[in-house]
Formats: structure tokens, C-alpha cells, sequence
């Protein structure tokens, strides 16, 4: 279940936009988005439905992405500070092999966008989920699925993480589920850093994965060391 008191942004709460953590919270979406708070589009608060949770005292000064299953049941959530607080993210005590972030949103017959954590996805494409991490086995309900519907995976993945994307575009392969890689270029982190502008840019110039790729890859890292 959500903390305690968990409250929409995008509610009309008049009581609740004179709190500093309102305040606060919409500030930090707006600067996730990368505008001012002023120009945020409610229809975007609704769409990801962002809350605070100002009850819950170990979500005060926390912004909360709720995720839900395909049935509309919620699944999971995070956490994520927009103070200097730590831990960055609070989650909660579940298996992550066994959550599809948002899948209510997924449409399995379109090629799916796939990244790492909650906040990377609202500069994704809207056919995307995240894996929660870095990972990805045959283990995990997300990896049956795309099994299941065959369905092309865009991979784009945090660029520290590049050993782990030639392992999970290979093992997808050898399931004869059609992989892509995104490559985010320096001096960006992760597709959290980008505008959605530049996502868009590169996602219409994904590189297909094949044994090839892999081979050029490791020839390339070989070289490097």
C-alpha cells in the first residue's frame, strides 16, 4: 500500500498547495521535466500521478511515483527525495523480479522502451517501463512477457551499465525477441539527464543488437584496456 496520508498532486487541494512540501515537490517534478514549475502541465501530474506523503514521516520531503499492474492494481512505488535526504529512494519490501513498472501503460505489440529507474521514463516515449536497476533475467515477470509476445525491445540503459546491456540484449536475442541499443551520449548519465527532445533524437537512431554488435563490443573494450 502507499504511506500514510498519500495525497495527488494533481488533486485541486487548496489546503494542500500552501504547504511548502506542495510546493516543493512540484518544483522538483518541474525541474525532472526540465522547465520551470509554472509551465508544468497538470495532465502530466494525472498521467504519472505523483503524491506526497507529508503524514509518513519517513516520506516528508519525498516525491512518490506510484506503479500499477495491468489489472490496475497498485504494485509498487518509489520514493524520491528532493532534499539532501538519504537514502535518495525509498521503495518498498517486494520482489522486483515479480513488478512490470506501470504495465497498465504497456502495449506489448509496439517496440518497448526500457530503462532503469521510475523518474528516467517521463522523458521516455510513452510505450517504456524500467527495470527497477540494472538487471535482467529469464527470473523476472517482465523478461516472460516480452518472451511471450515476442516484443522488440529498445535498450537505454544508464551508459556505466554497458557490460550489462551486451548481457541482457544477448540473452534476449538468443529468445528471438528483437533488441536495440540506445547509446546516450557523454556528458549525460542516464536518459533522466536528457531533454525529451534528445530522447526522441535518439530514439529514431537505435542500433540494432546482433552477435556482430556484441563482437565489435568486446573487440572494443579489449582495446581500450
Amino acid at each position: 500500500k502507499l504511506p500514510n496520508g498519500f495525497q495527488l498532486l494533481a488533486l485541486p487541494n487548496t489546503d494542500m498547495k500552501m504547504e511548502i512540501s506542495y510546493r516543493s515537490a512540484i518544483s522538483y517534478i518541474a525541474y525532472r521535466f526540465g522547465i520551470e514549475a509554472k509551465d508544468l502541465d497538470p495532465s502530466n501530474l494525472w498521467y504519472w500521478k505523483f503524491g506526497i506523503a507529508i503524514e509518513d514521516r519517513a516520506f516528508v520531503n519525498r516525491v512518490i511515483m506510484p506503479s500499477f499492474s495491468i489489472e490496475g492494481d497498485l504494485n509498487y512505488f518509489t520514493g524520491r527525495s528532493y532534499a539532501d535526504v538519504n537514502p535518495k529512494y525509498l521503495n518498498p519490501n517486494v520482489h522486483r523480479e515479480d513488478v512490470i513498472f506501470n504495465e497498465i501503460n504497456i502495449n506489448w505489440n509496439e517496440p518497448l522502451t526500457i530503462v532503469e529507474g521510475p523518474f528516467d521514463l517521463i522523458k521516455c516515449n510513452s510505450n517504456a517501463t524500467c527495470l527497477l536497476g540494472s538487471d535482467l533475467t529469464t527470473d523476472y515477470k517482465l523478461f516472460l512477457m516480452l518472451a511471450k509476445h515476442k516484443t522488440p525491445v529498445i535498450l537505454a540503459l544508464d551508459p556505466d551499465a554497458k557490460d550489462k546491456v551486451l548481457k541482457i540484449a544477448d540473452m534476449l536475442s538468443e529468445y528471438d525477441i528483437s533488441v536495440s541499443i540506445m547509446d546516450i551520449p557523454a556528458p549525460y548519465k542516464d536518459v533522466g539527464e536528457l531533454t525529451q527532445s534528445q530522447f526522441n533524437s535518439l530514439l529514431g537512431n537505435v542500433t540494432p543488437f546482433s552477435k556482430d554488435y556484441l563482437l565489435r563490443a568486446k573487440i572494443s573494450k579489449l582495446l581500450k584496456a
